[in-house]
C-alpha cells in the first residue's frame, strides 16, 4: 500500500470517527444539538463518502498502469467462478439478467439517497435544536459507507458491463492473448 493510500485511509477513518463523535456533543449541551454543529456536520457528511471513494480507488487500482491481454482459459474461469454469477441457474448471458443487475445497483443508489436524506433530517434537527437521538451514532457512520458504494458499483465494477463482456465471450468476439499474436 502506498503512502497516499495510507494517508487517505487514515483520513477516512478519522473523519468517520469524528462524524460519530460529533453526535456526542448534545450530551454536554442539555441533550440538544447546538447550532454551531451544522457546518461541521454537513462538511463531514460530504467529505467522508468522498474519502471512502478515494480510499477504495487507491486500494483497488494502485499501480494499475497498463493492461495485459488475458488467455481464454483465465477469462473463462474468472467469468464462471464469479459469486454473483453462481446465483443463476442458467449460466448464459441473457438480456433478461440485466434488470436483475440494474435492480441491485438501484438498491445501492437508494441506500445512498437515504444517507443524504438522513444528513438533511439531522441538519434540520440541529437547526431546530431538537432533542438528541442516540440512534444517529450508529446510523450515519454506516450509511456513510453506503453513500460511496454506488459510485464504485456504477463506474468501476458495473455488473451490466460485466454481463455484456460475458455475452461477447460466449459469442467469441473477445480477442485473447494467443489470438493476438497470430
Amino acid at each position: 500500500m502506498s503512502t497516499l493510500s495510507t494517508l487517505i485511509m487514515m483520513l477516512f477513518w478519522l473523519f468517520l470517527i469524528l462524524e460519530a463523535l460529533m453526535f456526542l456533543i448534545p450530551v454536554f449541551h442539555g441533550m440538544h444539538y447546538p447550532k454551531l454543529m451544522i457546518t461541521p456536520f454537513i462538511m463531514l457528511s460530504i467529505v467522508t463518502p468522498l474519502l471512502y471513494i478515494l480510499f477504495m480507488e487507491e486500494c483497488l487500482y494502485y499501480n494499475v498502469n497498463y493492461t495485459v491481454l488475458s488467455t481464454k482459459e483465465a477469462f473463462s474461469q474468472a467469468v464462471y467462478t464469479n459469486k454473483f454469477w453462481n446465483n443463476f441457474f442458467n449460466k448464459k448471458a441473457t438480456l433478461l439478467k440485466i434488470p436483475i443487475f440494474i435492480f441491485a445497483m438501484l438498491v445501492m443508489l437508494i441506500f445512498s439517497t437515504i444517507y443524504f436524506g438522513l444528513v438533511w433530517l439531522y441538519s434540520t434537527n440541529i437547526i431546530a435544536e431538537k432533542a438528541f437521538d442516540p440512534g444517529i451514532l450508529i446510523v450515519i457512520p454506516i450509511f456513510t459507507i453506503f453513500a460511496g458504494i454506488p459510485f464504485l458499483l456504477f463506474f468501476q465494477n458495473n455488473p451490466v458491463r460485466w454481463l455484456l463482456a460475458v455475452r461477447k465471450l460466449e459469442r467469441g468476439k473477445i480477442i485473447f492473448e494467443e489470438e493476438n499474436h497470430v
